[in-house]
């Protein structure tokens, strides 16, 4: 009995050990390394790889040539690496205009379209707020600090004809009927 659970054992170290050797090559579950900013199309593995990790992927895929262009692509360069970490830019140049693309590829899949006339820091950083599963901080405290509260109107005193009899009772519980007649738990007023 004593050797049938001793080889058992040592089968199991052996079993465990095979199943642990990664067959398949290709990638065993570790991130692909990308930057925020890349100039060329990323691959299945890379696209796959940030999306996984919750990143968000802008895609600026442009003329070939195209003038106007420059300012979008400086734009979402710069803003890229302000949000290093949360977003990786790929652009390139193509030939065809049915090829062109400017879009935020979310975590999730969902794509969302982004207009070039009206691109500014703010609206993709609204854009990306919206989409993006792990959001930066700048998502994050948006809002603070930016309105204050109103504030509440000042309380009004009774006036010189107003009568009151009693008080309302501890935690400020007043009830009235309508009628100008407030009943508290130790008394009434009449306004």
């Amino acid at each position: 009995m004593a050797i049938f659970i001793g080889l058992l054992m040592i089968f199991s170290v052996a079993g465990f050990a095979i199943m642990g050797i990664n067959f398949g090559g290709g990638n065993s579950g570790q991130q692909v390394q990308t930057p925020s900013v890349v100039d060329r199309a990323l691959t299945r593995d890379e696209f796959r790889s940030v999306l996984m990790s919750g990143k968000t992927i802008i895609q600026n895929h442009y003329i070939v040539g195209c003038t106007d262009c420059d300012a979008t692509s400086s734009l979402l360069a710069g803003f890229a690496q302000q949000m290093e970490g949360f977003i990786v830019l790929e652009q390139f140049g193509v030939q065809f205009q049915n090829e062109t693309r400017l879009q935020v590829v979310s975590s999730d899949g969902k794509i969302t379209e982004l207009n070039s006339s009206a691109l500014s820091q703010e609206s993709l950083l609204d854009t990306i707020c919206s989409v993006s599963y792990v959001q930066p901080k700048q998502c994050l405290l948006r809002g603070i600090g930016q309105t204050e509260p109103a504030a509440a109107p000042p309380a009004a005193e009774p006036a010189a004809n107003e009568t009151q009899n009693g008080a309302a009772d501890n935690i400020g519980n007043v009830t009235g009927n309508g009628t100008g007649n407030i009943s508290g738990a130790e008394g009434n007023a009449t306004l």
